[in-house]
């Protein structure tokens, strides 16, 4: 069966876009608590970092992640159909 890579690049990057988008949402209302989660999870001490989202990194990282998140996906897909001979 062979996987659609442009249309699975698109979908994962446009997910992850979303997701960037809300966790920067996250940062700018509750900083310190978005970031002692951030810490909990990685299990490392940010106390001394401050969450600062500004209009251009917010923008910079859905666009840049979003896109190179598509690409490596759809590069995944495009490997996943040469694989596998679909």
């Amino acid at each position: 069966m062979a996987v659609q890579s442009k249309a699975l690049g698109t979908a994962a990057g446009v997910v992850i876009g979303a997701a960037f988008a809300l966790c920067a949402i996250a940062v700018a209302i509750f900083p310190a608590g978005a970031l002692g989660f951030i810490g909990w999870l990685f299990h490392v001490d940010l106390s001394s970092v401050t969450g600062k989202v500004t209009f251009g990194n917010f923008f910079g990282g859905v666009i840049l992640l979003g896109l190179y998140v598509g690409i490596l996906v759809a590069l995944i897909g495009k490997l996943y159909n040469r694989i596998t001979k679909a």
